[in-house]
């Protein structure tokens, strides 16, 4: 980043939201604008409009600054089918798992927009969406990429320890996980 870019990072305020809908648009141009053909995730399009995707944005004069996605990993080891008799038991059983069991998430993708690359964007929103996935328990696993070298920094000075790695979890890389109680 040039002095001109640091300067204009240095002053500009960003307002940080959950990833909505209507933010598809844009999040693709910057992860094409930004990413290598071979590090886009071709299923993105689709995953930004699943329930089971959590993401913050990083908006600056009203533009797309950076985001950070995750999709919550399901853990299905309690009994969904039978009669409304046994509702009541899957509640039970959900909500036991909510609070006895880590909410498990993979980072899909972190991107900045060139110009605030270098202004400690990524940190902030990697911070949001730890914020957001706080909000579901205090236990969390999350996976991350091996060459998503600033979200590993991130993950341990946030407190979250490497307990895992899971070969070629993400196809071509590995994938290490961190825990955070």
């Amino acid at each position: 980043m040039n002095d001109m870019n640091a300067g204009l990072a240095a002053a500009t305020r960003f307002h940080f939201r959950r990833l909505h809908r209507r933010d598809l648009p844009q999040v693709l141009h910057l992860a094409e604008l930004i990413l290598p053909p071979a590090t886009q995730n071709p299923q993105l399009p689709v995953l930004v409009q699943s329930r089971e995707t959590l993401g913050v944005i990083a908006e600056a004069s009203n533009r797309l600054a950076g985001f950070a996605i995750c999709a919550i990993v399901p853990q299905t080891d309690y009994d969904c089918a039978g009669s409304a008799r046994s509702l009541p038991r899957f509640f039970r059983g959900l909500m036991h798992r909510m609070i006895s069991r880590p909410l498990q998430v993979d980072l899909l993708q972190v991107a900045v927009a060139p110009e605030w690359q270098e202004s400690g964007i990524e940190e902030k929103l990697l911070q949001k969406l730890d914020r957001e996935l706080r909000q579901f328990g205090k236990w969390i696993k999350i996976t991350v990429p091996e060459t998503d070298l600033p979200a590993q920094r991130f993950l341990h000075v946030a407190g979250y320890r490497a307990i895992q790695v899971l070969r070629d979890y993400y196809t071509s890389e590995d994938g290490y996980l961190f825990e955070s109680r």
